[in-house]
Protein backbone atom coordinates (compact mmCIF):
# COMPACT_ATOMS: atom_id res chain seq x y z
CA UNK A 1 0.00 0.00 0.00
CA UNK A 2 1.37 3.42 -0.98
CA UNK A 3 2.25 5.71 1.93
CA UNK A 4 0.21 8.84 1.18
CA UNK A 5 1.98 10.94 3.83
CA UNK A 6 5.35 10.32 2.18
CA UNK A 7 3.98 11.35 -1.19
CA UNK A 8 2.40 14.45 0.34
CA UNK A 9 5.86 15.71 1.29
CA UNK A 10 7.33 14.68 -2.07
CA UNK A 11 4.55 16.60 -3.86
CA UNK A 12 5.21 19.60 -1.66
CA UNK A 13 8.74 19.93 -3.06
CA UNK A 14 7.36 20.61 -6.55
CA UNK A 15 6.22 24.13 -5.61
CA UNK A 16 9.63 24.91 -4.12
CA UNK A 17 12.12 22.50 -5.69
CA UNK A 18 15.44 21.74 -3.97
CA UNK A 19 18.87 22.58 -5.34
CA UNK A 20 18.86 23.70 -8.97
CA UNK A 21 15.54 22.06 -9.84
CA UNK A 22 13.80 25.43 -9.82
CA UNK A 23 15.69 26.55 -12.92
CA UNK A 24 13.70 26.71 -16.20
CA UNK A 25 14.01 23.36 -18.00
CA UNK A 26 15.09 21.58 -14.83
CA UNK A 27 11.89 22.58 -13.08
CA UNK A 28 9.70 21.02 -15.76
CA UNK A 29 11.76 17.82 -15.69
CA UNK A 30 11.67 17.73 -11.89
CA UNK A 31 7.88 18.00 -11.63
CA UNK A 32 7.09 15.65 -14.50
CA UNK A 33 9.55 13.00 -13.31
CA UNK A 34 8.09 13.03 -9.79
CA UNK A 35 4.55 12.78 -11.19
CA UNK A 36 5.59 9.71 -13.18
CA UNK A 37 7.38 8.32 -10.12
CA UNK A 38 4.20 8.52 -8.04
CA UNK A 39 2.01 6.98 -10.74
CA UNK A 40 4.43 4.13 -11.34
CA UNK A 41 4.66 3.37 -7.60
CA UNK A 42 0.85 3.26 -7.57
CA UNK A 43 0.92 0.89 -10.52
CA UNK A 44 3.48 -1.30 -8.73
CA UNK A 45 1.29 -1.45 -5.62
CA UNK A 46 -1.63 -2.70 -7.72
CA UNK A 47 0.38 -5.10 -9.89
CA UNK A 48 0.87 -8.82 -9.30
CA UNK A 49 4.33 -10.01 -8.12
CA UNK A 50 5.06 -11.28 -11.63
CA UNK A 51 4.82 -7.76 -13.06
CA UNK A 52 5.74 -5.59 -10.08
CA UNK A 53 9.55 -5.28 -10.62
CA UNK A 54 8.95 -3.39 -13.89
CA UNK A 55 6.99 -0.39 -12.54
CA UNK A 56 9.11 -0.43 -9.36
CA UNK A 57 12.39 -0.02 -11.22
CA UNK A 58 11.08 2.53 -13.72
CA UNK A 59 9.47 4.50 -10.89
CA UNK A 60 12.86 4.75 -9.20
CA UNK A 61 14.49 5.63 -12.52
CA UNK A 62 12.11 8.58 -12.91
CA UNK A 63 12.78 9.72 -9.34
CA UNK A 64 16.45 9.65 -10.31
CA UNK A 65 15.76 12.18 -13.04
CA UNK A 66 14.29 14.54 -10.47
CA UNK A 67 17.32 14.02 -8.22
CA UNK A 68 19.85 14.75 -10.97
CA UNK A 69 17.85 17.81 -12.07
CA UNK A 70 18.13 19.10 -8.51
CA UNK A 71 21.71 18.28 -7.61
CA UNK A 72 23.95 17.79 -10.66
CA UNK A 73 25.53 20.86 -12.27
CA UNK A 74 26.31 18.93 -15.49
CA UNK A 75 25.08 15.72 -17.08
CA UNK A 76 21.72 15.92 -15.33
CA UNK A 77 19.80 14.32 -18.25
CA UNK A 78 21.23 10.77 -18.42
CA UNK A 79 20.40 8.64 -21.45
CA UNK A 80 21.17 5.07 -20.33
CA UNK A 81 20.71 2.86 -17.27
CA UNK A 82 24.42 2.32 -16.59
CA UNK A 83 23.74 -1.27 -15.53
CA UNK A 84 23.53 -4.61 -17.31
CA UNK A 85 22.96 -8.31 -16.64
CA UNK A 86 24.83 -10.83 -18.78
CA UNK A 87 23.27 -14.02 -17.39
CA UNK A 88 19.63 -14.21 -16.32
CA UNK A 89 19.50 -18.00 -15.98
CA UNK A 90 21.08 -18.88 -12.59
CA UNK A 91 19.31 -21.42 -10.41
CA UNK A 92 18.63 -18.82 -7.71
CA UNK A 93 17.58 -15.18 -8.00
CA UNK A 94 20.25 -14.44 -5.40
CA UNK A 95 23.01 -15.36 -7.86
CA UNK A 96 22.06 -12.94 -10.63
CA UNK A 97 25.02 -10.64 -11.34
CA UNK A 98 24.57 -6.96 -12.18
CA UNK A 99 27.45 -5.15 -13.87
CA UNK A 100 27.94 -1.44 -13.20
CA UNK A 101 29.22 0.61 -16.11
CA UNK A 102 32.21 2.87 -15.67
CA UNK A 103 31.08 6.49 -15.53
CA UNK A 104 31.58 8.39 -18.80
CA UNK A 105 31.03 12.17 -18.50
CA UNK A 106 30.41 12.41 -22.26
CA UNK A 107 27.56 9.86 -22.02
CA UNK A 108 25.99 10.19 -18.56
CA UNK A 109 23.97 7.22 -17.33
CA UNK A 110 21.32 7.16 -14.64
CA UNK A 111 23.04 4.96 -12.07
CA UNK A 112 26.32 6.86 -12.04
CA UNK A 113 24.62 10.25 -12.30
CA UNK A 114 22.32 9.66 -9.33
CA UNK A 115 25.19 8.12 -7.33
CA UNK A 116 27.21 11.26 -7.97
CA UNK A 117 24.29 13.52 -7.07
CA UNK A 118 23.84 11.90 -3.64
CA UNK A 119 27.53 11.11 -3.00
CA UNK A 120 27.06 7.33 -3.00
CA UNK A 121 30.07 5.17 -3.86
CA UNK A 122 29.80 2.96 -6.96
CA UNK A 123 30.94 -0.68 -7.08
CA UNK A 124 34.05 -1.52 -9.07
CA UNK A 125 32.95 -5.10 -9.75
CA UNK A 126 29.71 -6.97 -10.55
CA UNK A 127 27.37 -7.43 -7.61
CA UNK A 128 24.96 -10.27 -6.87
CA UNK A 129 21.34 -9.63 -6.03
CA UNK A 130 21.79 -11.70 -2.86
CA UNK A 131 24.52 -9.36 -1.58
CA UNK A 132 22.36 -6.30 -2.27
CA UNK A 133 19.32 -7.85 -0.62
CA UNK A 134 21.24 -8.91 2.49
CA UNK A 135 22.72 -5.41 2.89
CA UNK A 136 19.38 -3.61 2.97
CA UNK A 137 18.23 -3.08 6.57
CA UNK A 138 14.50 -3.13 5.82
CA UNK A 139 14.50 -6.48 4.04
CA UNK A 140 17.85 -8.20 4.59
CA UNK A 141 16.87 -9.52 8.00
CA UNK A 142 13.71 -11.06 6.51
CA UNK A 143 15.82 -13.57 4.58
CA UNK A 144 18.33 -14.37 7.34
CA UNK A 145 17.21 -18.01 7.34
CA UNK A 146 16.79 -18.37 3.56
CA UNK A 147 19.00 -20.87 1.69
CA UNK A 148 22.29 -19.41 0.46
CA UNK A 149 21.98 -16.05 2.19
CA UNK A 150 24.52 -16.64 4.96
CA UNK A 151 27.41 -16.06 2.55
CA UNK A 152 26.68 -12.33 2.39
CA UNK A 153 27.11 -9.88 5.30
CA UNK A 154 23.99 -8.25 6.68
CA UNK A 155 23.19 -4.73 7.77
CA UNK A 156 23.99 -4.49 11.48
CA UNK A 157 21.45 -2.99 13.85
CA UNK A 158 23.18 -0.24 15.83
CA UNK A 159 21.98 0.76 19.29
CA UNK A 160 23.81 3.96 20.33
CA UNK A 161 24.59 4.15 24.03
CA UNK A 162 22.90 6.95 25.94
CA UNK A 163 26.01 7.48 28.05
CA UNK A 164 26.33 11.23 27.76
CA UNK A 165 25.24 11.93 31.34
CA UNK A 166 27.82 9.64 32.91
CA UNK A 167 30.78 11.33 34.61
CA UNK A 168 32.92 8.59 33.06
CA UNK A 169 31.75 9.40 29.52
CA UNK A 170 34.57 9.60 27.02
CA UNK A 171 33.42 12.38 24.71
CA UNK A 172 36.03 11.46 22.11
CA UNK A 173 34.30 8.12 21.36
CA UNK A 174 30.81 7.17 20.12
CA UNK A 175 29.72 3.96 21.85
CA UNK A 176 27.13 1.54 20.48
CA UNK A 177 25.98 -2.09 20.45
CA UNK A 178 25.88 -4.09 17.19
CA UNK A 179 23.37 -6.86 16.49
CA UNK A 180 23.69 -9.23 13.53
CA UNK A 181 21.52 -12.01 12.12
CA UNK A 182 24.68 -13.69 10.80
CA UNK A 183 26.39 -13.63 14.22
CA UNK A 184 23.52 -14.05 16.71
CA UNK A 185 25.88 -14.59 19.64
CA UNK A 186 27.70 -11.30 19.11
CA UNK A 187 31.25 -12.37 19.90
CA UNK A 188 32.17 -13.74 16.44
CA UNK A 189 31.04 -10.47 14.86
CA UNK A 190 34.29 -8.80 15.96
CA UNK A 191 36.18 -10.81 13.33
CA UNK A 192 33.79 -9.92 10.50
CA UNK A 193 33.77 -6.13 10.53
CA UNK A 194 36.33 -5.48 7.80
CA UNK A 195 33.66 -5.38 5.06
CA UNK A 196 31.93 -2.39 6.69
CA UNK A 197 32.86 1.27 6.05
CA UNK A 198 34.93 2.89 8.81
CA UNK A 199 35.86 -0.52 10.18
CA UNK A 200 39.49 0.64 10.28
CA UNK A 201 38.66 3.01 13.15
CA UNK A 202 36.09 0.91 15.03
CA UNK A 203 37.13 -0.54 18.37
CA UNK A 204 35.41 -3.53 19.96
CA UNK A 205 35.03 -3.50 23.73
CA UNK A 206 37.36 -5.99 25.42
CA UNK A 207 37.70 -7.41 28.90
CA UNK A 208 40.98 -7.67 30.80
CA UNK A 209 42.28 -10.72 28.93
CA UNK A 210 41.74 -8.98 25.57
CA UNK A 211 38.72 -11.02 24.49
CA UNK A 212 35.38 -9.64 23.39
CA UNK A 213 32.13 -10.48 25.10
CA UNK A 214 28.49 -10.33 24.07
CA UNK A 215 26.21 -7.97 25.95
CA UNK A 216 22.47 -8.34 26.48
CA UNK A 217 20.19 -5.69 24.97
CA UNK A 218 16.39 -5.51 24.58
CA UNK A 219 16.92 -6.41 20.90
CA UNK A 220 19.21 -9.41 21.47
CA UNK A 221 22.86 -10.28 22.08
CA UNK A 222 25.24 -7.63 20.82
CA UNK A 223 28.87 -6.63 20.40
CA UNK A 224 29.85 -3.33 22.02
CA UNK A 225 32.01 -1.08 19.84
CA UNK A 226 33.01 2.56 19.53
CA UNK A 227 34.10 4.97 16.83
CA UNK A 228 36.10 8.20 17.24
CA UNK A 229 33.77 11.19 17.42
CA UNK A 230 34.14 14.03 14.92
CA UNK A 231 34.18 16.42 17.87
CA UNK A 232 34.26 15.76 21.61
CA UNK A 233 30.69 16.97 22.17
CA UNK A 234 27.07 15.99 21.49
CA UNK A 235 27.05 17.56 18.03
CA UNK A 236 30.15 15.61 17.04
CA UNK A 237 28.58 12.43 18.38
CA UNK A 238 25.38 12.90 16.38
CA UNK A 239 27.28 13.83 13.20
CA UNK A 240 29.39 10.69 13.54
CA UNK A 241 26.33 8.49 13.90
CA UNK A 242 24.61 10.12 10.90
CA UNK A 243 27.70 9.60 8.75
CA UNK A 244 28.53 6.01 9.70
CA UNK A 245 25.13 4.53 10.58
CA UNK A 246 22.34 6.56 8.92
CA UNK A 247 18.82 5.71 10.00
CA UNK A 248 16.29 3.76 7.94
CA UNK A 249 12.48 4.12 7.83
CA UNK A 250 11.26 3.64 11.38
CA UNK A 251 14.22 5.44 12.93
CA UNK A 252 16.57 2.51 13.61
CA UNK A 253 20.24 3.01 12.79
CA UNK A 254 22.06 0.47 10.62
CA UNK A 255 25.65 -0.16 9.61
CA UNK A 256 25.53 -1.30 6.00
CA UNK A 257 28.27 -3.54 4.55
CA UNK A 258 30.18 -2.63 1.42
CA UNK A 259 28.79 -4.28 -1.70
CA UNK A 260 31.09 -4.77 -4.66
CA UNK A 261 33.75 -2.95 -2.67
CA UNK A 262 31.60 0.20 -2.33
CA UNK A 263 29.70 1.88 0.49
CA UNK A 264 26.45 2.38 -1.39
CA UNK A 265 23.50 4.34 -0.07
CA UNK A 266 20.24 2.48 0.54
CA UNK A 267 18.70 4.21 -2.46
CA UNK A 268 21.39 2.88 -4.79
CA UNK A 269 21.29 -0.60 -3.24
CA UNK A 270 17.59 -0.68 -4.05
CA UNK A 271 18.32 0.75 -7.51
CA UNK A 272 20.60 -2.13 -8.53
CA UNK A 273 18.42 -4.77 -6.86
CA UNK A 274 15.24 -3.59 -8.58
CA UNK A 275 17.08 -3.33 -11.91
CA UNK A 276 18.12 -6.98 -11.64
CA UNK A 277 14.60 -8.10 -10.73
CA UNK A 278 13.10 -6.05 -13.56
CA UNK A 279 15.50 -7.66 -16.04
CA UNK A 280 14.36 -11.10 -14.90
CA UNK A 281 10.69 -10.16 -15.18
CA UNK A 282 11.16 -8.58 -18.61
CA UNK A 283 13.52 -10.98 -20.36
CA UNK A 284 12.99 -14.26 -18.49
CA UNK A 285 9.28 -14.13 -17.59
CA UNK A 286 8.88 -17.91 -17.35
CA UNK A 287 11.92 -18.26 -15.09
CA UNK A 288 10.75 -15.29 -13.00
CA UNK A 289 7.32 -16.86 -12.52
CA UNK A 290 9.02 -20.09 -11.41
CA UNK A 291 10.97 -18.10 -8.82
CA UNK A 292 7.64 -16.78 -7.51
CA UNK A 293 6.09 -20.25 -7.18
CA UNK A 294 5.04 -20.34 -3.52
CA UNK A 295 4.60 -24.11 -3.63
CA UNK A 296 7.96 -24.87 -5.22
CA UNK A 297 10.47 -22.17 -4.32
CA UNK A 298 11.66 -21.46 -0.78
CA UNK A 299 12.52 -17.86 -1.70
CA UNK A 300 9.17 -17.06 -3.33
CA UNK A 301 7.47 -15.70 -0.19
CA UNK A 302 10.60 -13.64 0.55
CA UNK A 303 10.54 -12.17 -2.97
CA UNK A 304 6.91 -11.11 -2.61
CA UNK A 305 7.66 -9.54 0.76
CA UNK A 306 10.68 -7.75 -0.72
CA UNK A 307 8.55 -6.11 -3.40
CA UNK A 308 5.84 -5.23 -0.87
CA UNK A 309 8.50 -3.44 1.18
CA UNK A 310 9.85 -1.61 -1.89
CA UNK A 311 6.49 0.09 -2.49
CA UNK A 312 6.81 1.90 0.86
CA UNK A 313 10.58 2.13 1.38
CA UNK A 314 11.61 3.53 -2.01
CA UNK A 315 9.39 6.66 -1.77
CA UNK A 316 10.74 7.30 1.74
CA UNK A 317 14.33 7.09 0.47
CA UNK A 318 13.53 9.48 -2.38
CA UNK A 319 12.00 11.92 0.11
CA UNK A 320 15.14 11.58 2.25
CA UNK A 321 17.15 12.95 -0.68
CA UNK A 322 14.70 15.68 -1.68
CA UNK A 323 13.67 16.93 1.77
CA UNK A 324 16.11 15.58 4.38
CA UNK A 325 15.00 18.01 7.10
CA UNK A 326 11.53 16.46 7.15
CA UNK A 327 12.91 12.92 7.30
CA UNK A 328 15.21 13.84 10.19
CA UNK A 329 12.29 15.41 12.07
CA UNK A 330 10.14 12.28 11.93
CA UNK A 331 12.89 9.64 12.34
Amino acid sequence: MVDNETFFYIRRTRARPPGRAGEDERRQTYGTALEQFEELIGAAAAASPGVRPLPLFYALSQAGRAITAAYLPEGWKPAAHGLSCQDLSPASVLDVDVRIWKADPSKPDSFNAVSQAIASETPSEPVKLGALWAALPEVGRLIADAPGVQQWPDALLVLPHEDVMSPLWDASRVNASLISTRHPHGVTLADALDVYPYSDVVRAKQINDGSTVATHTPRGLALDVSWPSEEANLTGRHNTLDRIVPSAPGGDRWWRPRVGGAAMSDLMLWWVLLFGLSMLARYEPAGWNAMLDLDGNELAAHLVRLMDAAVDVVPWLVLQVLEPDYVIAVS
